[in-house]
């Protein structure tokens, strides 16, 4: 690898992989994954584009990285950050804003309307560089988690699909965040599961979720159907589907406030709040 910055291609992933523990091992949350599950997340859950992803390289190695996929979302063709981070030796450079100087003109001739990215509310040096510039803040995310014991007294008839129906949109309260939206949900689809509730020929909630990592990507119930335990019901199929001993939820947004008030009610624990913000590019 030469010195500088440089587009991200496939052949950094394992020094990427070795620069990206080092500079989240000292974050909130801290992101624990073995090198399978971090090419997982970059190639399938995220997609990241190479076209639109940089590296600075210094010595041979990768001090710094800012990774990013493209899709639509609000109606806008977006940029979201999936991954920045700088080892703590090259910190108090003004790496990432240098990187993101070198990736504007990228984004540009790719069309990008807006660049979206999550950060933690308590890694206020993070907002405060993302603020330098120019994203704002859109909104709140409230992320959880359930450890231990998920109990459901109902029962519901439910099928295993192996597609997202357009029908699910219609439970919807708001909007999922992007990470999560169905355009973006179908290059993970492989490593998800779909469990779906129905009577007779209607069908009355869904979940989708990850059974190695036990997040929960989406989950709705019809609302002629609320009130009948089917949240709870699908969300302790999918425990007992996934190979972990919890179950998270991640990016809920804090102005839903029934979906937050469920969580809750059945035991999710309110662990992580983040920040939504966006840079406009035109």
């Amino acid at each position: 690898m030469e010195d500088g910055i440089q587009k991200f291609n496939r052949e950094f992933l394992r020094p990427l992989y070795t620069s990206f523990q080092e500079a989240w091992a000292d974050q909130e949350p801290g992101l624990s994954l073995s090198f399978d599950l971090f090419v997982q997340r970059l190639t399938d859950k995220l997609n990241i584009k190479e076209e639109v992803s940089c590296v600075y390289v210094q010595n041979g190695s990768i001090q710094g990285f800012v990774l990013h996929t493209l899709n639509t979302y609000r109606n806008k063709w977006c940029a979201y950050n999936g991954g920045t981070g700088v080892i703590p030796g090259a910190r108090g450079n003004g790496l990432t804003k240098k990187l993101y100087e070198a990736l504007i003109p990228m984004m540009k001739s790719h069309q990008v309307d807006q660049v979206i990215l999550e950060a933690v509310k308590k890694n206020k040096r993070a907002i405060h560089v993302y603020e330098d510039i120019g994203f704002e803040i859109v909104q709140g995310f409230r992320c959880y988690a359930k450890r231990g014991y998920f109990y459901s007294d109902r029962q519901h008839d439910f099928r295993e699909k192996k597609t997202i129906s357009p029908e699910y949109n219609a439970f919807w309260e708001m909007d999922p965040c992007f990470l999560d939206q169905p355009q973006q949900l179908k290059f993970n689809l492989h490593n998800e599961m779909i469990l779906e509730t129905f009577k007779e020929d209607e069908i009355t909630g869904y979940i989708i979720f990850q059974p190695r990592l036990g997040r929960i990507s989406q989950i709705a119930v019809n609302p002629k159907y609320r009130g009948q335990g089917i949240g709870n019901f699908l969300v302790c199929e999918a425990f007992q589907r996934s190979a972990t001993t919890h179950m998270t939820v991640m990016n809920v947004p804090e102005a839903n406030i029934s979906f937050n008030t469920f969580l809750k009610n059945i035991g999710f624990i309110n662990e992580i709040d983040q920040y939504e913000m966006q840079l406009n590019l035109n």
